[in-house]
């Protein structure tokens, strides 16, 4: 189960249940439940519990045991990152930092987003379907899965950018080589195509502290 309640903290006070786009959590027993066979990863109920009852799965083990292992592991990173280490002004430290985390490599998901762009233009480009959805959110594809079928065919068949980087570090440094997907989403998790393991930028903070990094 990806997310999870801590049941000790749960306060009953729904705001996880009226908030859930999926309808996945259920009161039971006096307290909110995620129903994990309809659950899309999406991480909106962690971001609205106010008592921090609702949780995700913690990955940062699972990281440190492939680092752990003595070989070369990547690191791929959301574009998005500058936005969530806004407090470091010059973004090269955060590679040096991921990298003294004992990372042997560390590349922006961002020329992944633009392969995947490419095949994105030449689909829309040669072909007569008139809307697709794009295909880079695993939320966004299991929830259309799970809920509106009727439109899966609409989704676009290309990978997602992180997917897309994971092949070419791999066709770059080995068919072998570990990759760790950092970002902010928490459904990352969840897509399980390929990488190794994903965490979010707060367990990627979580590591920093751990080992003593900072920027300076």
């Amino acid at each position: 189960m990806l997310v999870y309640t801590i049941k000790e903290l749960c306060r009953t006070c729904y705001t996880c249940v009226r908030e859930c786009p999926a309808r996945a959590i259920r009161i039971v027993g006096g307290q909110a439940e995620v129903i994990d066979d309809r659950c899309v990863a999406c991480g909106n109920c962690t971001k609205v519990c106010s008592q921090g009852a609702k949780v995700f799965t913690n990955t940062v083990d699972l990281v440190r045991k492939l680092i752990e292992k003595g070989g070369k592991v990547a690191a791929i990173v959301a574009p998005s990152f500058p936005a969530e280490f806004h407090d470091v002004t010059d973004h090269k430290k955060i590679v040096s930092m991921i990298r003294a985390l004992g990372f042997s490599y560390v590349s922006e998901v961002s020329f992944g987003a633009d392969l995947v762009a490419h095949h994105y233009y030449n689909l829309v480009s040669d072909t007569h379907v008139k809307n697709y959805i794009s295909s880079d959110c695993p939320a966004i594809v299991t929830f259309i899965r799970f809920y509106h079928p009727d439109l899966t065919d609409n989704l676009i068949p290309v990978v997602s950018p992180m997917v897309a980087m994971t092949r070419v570090m791999r066709q770059k440094y080995g068919e072998d080589l570990p990759v760790v997907f950092i970002g902010p989403c928490v459904a990352k998790k969840a897509e399980n195509a390929e990488v190794d393991v994903a965490i979010t930028f707060l367990e990627l903070r979580e590591m920093f502290d751990a080992a003593g990094i900072n920027p300076e």
